[in-house]
């Protein structure tokens, strides 16, 4: 008999831009404000980092590994995971192999094994336990870590069950992360290898694909040459879950049996035909949310209007920032003492672009962290086309470690092991997945230094007025849809899109605080002095480490690449060394007069229009719509995004602190 474990929630996964999805929230949030409106409780850890390795054993065994990295808000004793005991859809237990468990504590790239002991208490260290409790299986890491500290933590062991052998293929449906967790998951990743896939080819479409089931967003690739399957979700909310589901060769599990009469049972059709269900339910979601998106009328419009114009009028009267109290036209000096990537944010409305990105390199660049080597184009035409080439090479490989801006950008950079990498090149990859994890990685850790200077003022009074406000209107409006039997169906649209919009311009209203707008003063009055010396034809020295902080805040806070040039000597190659290319970490490599790497990020190679900066702004721009191009569900397992359906995976589970 199959047995399922019952979520309690209704999957959908709704993919789709930016405007789909902030309707969606909208709709939620308004609906949320029907039943209450209460605050959310404070969060004791967050778990910024979740990543899963598993490996399919030629017996069906899951071998898998899994690191999670806490950030804790509280002391904690330490964390633990629980795993369901259960059946999978052949009626075979699914388990965890208690001997196979293994757990430790990663500091600083290296892992501290823990010891497994039959008992311990609150306060032990460097322990952990192993119990079975109400049909779960219980595992607690011992390891306590003081408020507003982070930690990783790595748990490896075998899940029987979650392999399953049919006539045509095998099946791996497996719950990887569970919906138990207290707390949302963060940037999960997961990648499954089968270990003996040797034993048949991988025919991407045909005997090997691959599914993944949420009701959040994320992505699935599968990989034949080396036969993986990569899955990557942004975020898994505590209640949800997230699941992978996998058709390949029998053979690369022969040592599996099937159990019962699945040996003679084909499966394949079956899984397409489910899978195609939920995928073709994915798109009616999306089709009813576009009808309602565009439909018209005038009739229930009135209160919504009135709502949305007050909205507007409050953000426009008593939604402003304050007056700062510096006032001076220009500033000499730094405005502050923040990572310039944040300034550049910070400037940029919160938003991290390819500016914040390439200014944290041109800080590391002149602090010695990367080393610039520009070279001259090996073939093409004159003009354009011929392009000379800007190659980053990271100097000290222990800048990769850390969790703050520096070190996310040279993952970004250098990610993969390698040492250079041509910043022309830069989004040019085959896992879009990864490279998602990489610009989120460096966008996020940005984000958290931003917030962290509490540079907004909380408008929370205002979006709850208007958030209830729209509830209302919106329960009345669908009252009068449902009793005219939706003959009203088109102005309820104009209505609800009203009250989205008022949800928008409440929920976008970014009031600063004091600090904010001495911060936003300064940094104008620094911009304009820079522009100002550029227009009267002075130059910038840049001899001392602290008048070259001066030329990359300028470009923190917005001045022009054209505007830094003309505050700046160019650098001018020497003799027949013009050709030979520049090593920057030397003061007169090949024969350049010229000690400041950073100056290549200004000006182009001795005779080229494109600059580095230029490059690197194009790159990760590049990089960054790569990673946001993921497709939708695919019914035929080929990759793309998650569907609607699933739930049926054994494996889930969850965990948190104690």
């Amino acid at each position: 008999m199959t047995t399922r474990r019952a979520t309690g929630r209704q999957p959908g996964w709704l993919r789709g831009g930016r405007g789909q999805r902030r309707i969606w929230l909208a709709l939620a949030i308004l609906i949320a404000a029907l039943a209450c409106a209460r605050p959310v409780s404070a969060r004791a850890y967050e778990m910024p980092r979740v990543v899963i390795d598993a490996v399919v054993g030629a017996d069906g065994a899951l071998n898998i590994t899994e690191e999670r990295t806490f950030a804790f808000d509280d002391e904690v004793n330490g964390v633990f995971w629980t795993v369901p005991i259960m059946q999978n859809e052949q009626g075979r237990p699914s388990w965890v192999d208690v001997a196979s468990i293994e757990a430790s504590l990663v500091e600083d790239g290296s892992a501290r094994e823990l010891a497994r002991t039959g008992e311990a208490e609150p306060g032990d260290d460097g322990v952990f336990t192993v119990a079975e409790e109400d049909d779960s299986l219980r595992i607690q890491l011992f390891a306590p870590h003081g408020e507003d500290t982070e930690a990783t933590f790595r748990l490896t062991y075998t899940l029987t069950g979650a392999v399953m052998a049919w006539a045509d293929t095998a099946e791996l449906y497996w719950q990887f992360v569970g919906p138990d967790w207290d707390e949302p998951a963060q940037n999960v990743s997961l990648t499954v290898r089968f270990a003996a896939a040797s034993g048949a080819p991988a025919e991407v479409g045909e005997t090997f694909r691959a599914w993944g089931h949420s009701d959040e967003a994320g992505e699935i690739a599968l990989d034949a040459s080396e036969p993986s399957v990569t899955a990557m979700v942004p975020q898994v909310r505590d209640g949800s879950f997230a699941e992978v589901r996998v058709a390949f060769p029998r053979a690369w599990v022969a040592g599996l049996a099937a159990v019962g009469d699945a040996g003679s049972t084909d499966r394949m059709q079956a899984i397409l035909d489910e899978e195609t269900t939920w995928a073709a339910d994915a798109q009616a979601r999306r089709e009813q949310q576009r009808a309602l998106t565009e439909g018209g009328g005038i009739a229930q419009v009135a209160l919504p209007a009135v709502l949305l114009v007050a909205v507007l009028v409050y953000r426009a009267t008593r939604g402003r920032s304050p007056k700062p109290s510096f006032t001076d036209q220009f500033l000499t000096e730094i405005p502050s003492s923040d990572h310039p990537a944040v300034l550049a944010a910070f400037m940029d409305d919160g938003n991290v672009g390819a500016r914040a990105f390439t200014v944290t390199l041109m800080k590391l660049t002149d602090e010695g962290a990367v080393r610039v080597e520009a070279r001259g184009p090996e073939d093409g035409l004159i003009g354009e086309a011929k392009r000379p080439h800007y190659v980053l090479a990271l100097e000290n490989a222990a800048h990769l470690a850390g969790s703050g801006i520096d070190a996310a950008a040279l993952r970004l950079c250098f990610r993969d092991g390698r040492t250079k990498v041509d910043m022309a090149k830069l989004g040019e990859t085959d896992d879009a997945l990864g490279m998602q994890a990489y610009i989120s990685g460096f966008t996020d850790a940005v984000t958290r230094e931003l917030a962290a200077r509490e540079l907004t003022a909380s408008t929370a009074g205002f979006k709850t007025a208007t958030t209830i406000g729209s509830g209302v209107l919106f329960a009345a409006s669908l009252i009068l849809l449902i009793m005219t039997d939706a003959a009203t169906f088109a102005p309820f649209c104009i209505g609800f899109a009203l009250l989205v919009g008022a949800l928008i311009v409440a929920y976008t209203c970014r009031t600063a605080t004091q600090a904010g707008a001495e911060l936003k003063a300064r940094c104008e009055a620094f911009r304009a002095w820079i522009e100002t010396t550029a227009e009267r034809g002075e130059l910038l020295g840049i001899a001392r480490a602290e008048e070259r902080r001066l030329l990359i805040a300028a470009v923190a806070v917005g001045v022009d690449e054209g505007v830094l040039r003309r505050i700046t000597a160019s650098p001018e190659p020497v003799g027949a060394a013009a050709a030979s290319g520049y090593a920057a970490a030397t003061a007169t490599a090949d024969g350049f007069d010229y000690p400041y790497p950073l100056m290549w990020w200004f000006w182009p190679w001795h005779g080229y229009r494109t600059s580095l900066w230029q490059t690197t702004d194009s790159s990760f721009e590049g990089a960054t719509s790569l990673a946001a191009s993921a497709q939708d569900a695919s019914a035929e397992g080929l990759g793309g995004g998650f569907s609607v359906g699933g739930g049926g995976g054994v494996g889930g589970g969850g965990g948190g602190t104690f």
